[in-house]
């Protein structure tokens, strides 16, 4: 009897460079710090990553110019907390959890087995948790409250 077995990919162990102020992504630091599982191809994974930086980079646009124009040269000389950046940190934070949002989303629409129906039905809660958590650590970066209210 045949059997047809797919073989996972390799993970990519590179590095997206990013505009020289927000630090650059390692894919597998992304896998590993997410636990994306292995059922995804290498190239979406990085593909997803690329797109979430680039959209986190966009809201964030204004943020790094203020700190460009306060002599703030890279992400990471913003908000030490020891040898760590707090804004270096929230930005990897935004962009993982963007990424890894997208991902579930795609395998969701992907797959027809009875689990991938589960995950279909789950997978806008997930999104939108994932989502959640990317907003939260933009609007620490912004110093935005997590409820603001506003007359009308």
């Amino acid at each position: 009897m045949f059997q047809d077995i797919k073989t996972l990919d390799a993970a990519i162990n590179d590095t997206v460079e990013n505009d020289g102020f927000w630090p650059d992504l390692s894919i597998a630091d992304f896998v590993k710090t997410c636990r994306i599982p292995p059922v995804y191809n290498a190239e979406q994974e990085r593909n997803m990553l690329i797109m979430a930086m680039a959209g986190v980079n966009i809201e964030l646009a204004s943020f790094k110019e203020r700190a460009i124009d306060n002599n703030a040269i890279h992400s990471s000389n913003i908000m030490m907390y020891g040898t760590e950046s707090a804004t270096t940190v929230q930005y990897k934070q935004a962009v993982y959890q963007r990424a890894k949002a997208s991902l579930l989303v795609h395998f969701a629409t992907l797959s027809r087995k009875d689990e991938a129906e589960n995950l279909a039905k789950e997978s806008t809660e997930t999104n939108e948790s994932l989502m959640a958590l990317s907003q939260h650590a933009i609007r620490n970066i912004l110093g935005i409250p997590m409820a603001t209210v506003r007359l009308l």
